[in-house]
């Protein structure tokens, strides 16, 4: 958990992710853009746009009722957040994806190519690739809509859109701190043909709003927010663009 006076007095908090590694964000955000315009934008010096998962552990420390009502927390929260991650919807079930290919403002993602990047890791119901950056899990019994901080904690599509069961906890932990129960906002069937959407992530600025992961926002439409993260901090460095 970051320090109230730092969340007070900078723009620039550093604050520890679920393996203890930090990450140091720059507080001034970005956005409201597309989400293939906020990819390309300025994230500030030293600093790029984030994964899904990296967005989270400063989500969790702004959502912490010591900090919320601080004006560089109030930033954070009440917004839709994206990171350079998308989901695909495909046939088998539901893929994230970090650091998508995009060439000449189209994204490059088959359900072929991303099935054949899954390594052997498995963790209830998640499929890994070797390094992470791609997650897998089937529609079966596929929990969406309003659920407990239980059920939320261990959610595999939200698992999936943020990197891991340990971020899914995290949010869990951060909707624990609001009146209203968290929710996950993503079909749970295969559509006709696959689909790229944006996954989000938006925790409210009051006690008595919640928290949300909504997988459902086209890449080329929506206005979006992030934050500059940096690549010091364990966080897997982006490919150049």
């Amino acid at each position: 958990m970051a320090d109230n006076s730092v969340w007070r007095e900078t723009k620039i908090v550093t604050v520890l992710g679920p393996d203890g590694n930090p990450f140091r964000y720059n507080l001034a955000r970005v956005g409201p853009a597309h989400w293939l315009n906020l990819r390309q934008c300025d994230f500030g010096d030293d600093f790029e746009m984030p994964t899904a998962s990296s967005l989270v552990p400063l989500v969790h420390s702004a959502a912490h009722p010591e900090i919320r009502d601080r004006e560089s927390a109030q930033g954070v929260l009440g917004k839709w957040l994206v990171g350079d991650t998308l989901a695909l919807k495909g046939k088998k079930g539901l893929y994230g994806v970090d650091f998508p290919t995009v060439r000449g403002g189209r994204i490059h993602m088959t359900e072929r190519t991303l099935r054949s990047k899954l390594g052997s890791r498995e963790e209830s119901g998640v499929v890994f690739s070797n390094d992470g950056s791609v997650r897998f899990t089937p529609y079966d019994d596929l929990q969406t809509g309003e659920m407990t901080v239980g059920q939320f904690a261990f959610n595999r599509g939200v698992a999936v859109v943020h990197g891991g069961f340990e971020n899914a906890m995290l949010l869990a932990q951060a909707s624990s701190l609001y009146k209203v129960k968290p929710y996950f906002a993503c079909a749970k069937k295969a559509p006709e043909k696959p689909e790229i959407e944006v996954p989000g992530v938006c925790a409210d600025s009051i006690l008595y709003g919640g928290l949300g992961v909504n997988c459902g926002g086209s890449s080329g439409g929506g206005l979006w927010y992030s934050f500059g993260v940096r690549c010091d901090t364990g966080e897997a460095r982006a490919p150049k663009k």
